[in-house]
């Protein structure tokens, strides 16, 4: 594979330090909640072994974390970031800005209004088949998107010694492999 030119790595250069200044302003912008805390009350809840208030747990995380989207650090008694607990609702599994094609939603609209004039049946053939066009290229990378966010819960677990999600008692853990947040 050939060398992009000194523009195309300048440029790819200039996106690499936009993506890592976006990361740290998202750093800044994470609410925190004290560790003993956090393993307490809400690591039960969110390991599965709280059966009963799991609704004012659910409030009282949302009231910490502020929305379902967002992560919420964990900080030891000196305010050291330990740990990261991901965002409830995996805020990565659409991407509206994907694009199918270069015609827009107001384009289909009228064609399929003018082709409906004509045959309703084709009209609402052409809609939906754009629309579900649309909706496939936004949900592409769901699978791949749902796999990271569970493996990020799944190390967060590992982390305080908890089963992974969808554990199984058949499931062989290597207690080996380290901790993913760098403690042992």
């Amino acid at each position: 594979m050939a060398e992009p030119d000194i523009q195309t790595q300048m440029l790819l250069r200039q996106m690499e330090e936009s993506k890592q200044q976006f990361a740290e302003l998202n750093k800044l912008d994470v609410r925190s909640v004290p560790e003993n805390i956090f393993v307490h009350h809400f690591l039960p809840f969110f390991s599965g072994e709280v059966k009963e208030n799991r609704q004012e747990l659910l409030s009282n995380w949302l009231t910490i974390a502020g929305k379902a989207v967002n992560p919420v650090n964990i900080v030891d008694t000196s305010g050291k970031v330990v740990a990261q607990v991901p965002a409830i609702q995996n805020n990565e599994a659409l991407d509206p800005s994907a694009r199918q094609s270069e015609v827009g939603i107001g384009y289909v609209l009228k064609e399929s209004n003018a082709l409906s004039n004509i045959s309703r049946v084709a009209g609402n053939n052409l809609l939906t088949s754009h629309l579900g066009n649309k909706l496939g290229a936004m949900t592409s990378h769901l699978e791949e998107s749902n796999k990271a966010h569970e493996q990020k819960w799944n190390d967060l677990l590992k982390h305080y010694g908890k089963k992974p999600l969808n554990y199984k008692e058949s499931d062989k853990v290597n207690s080996d492999e380290g901790d993913i947040f760098g403690f042992e």
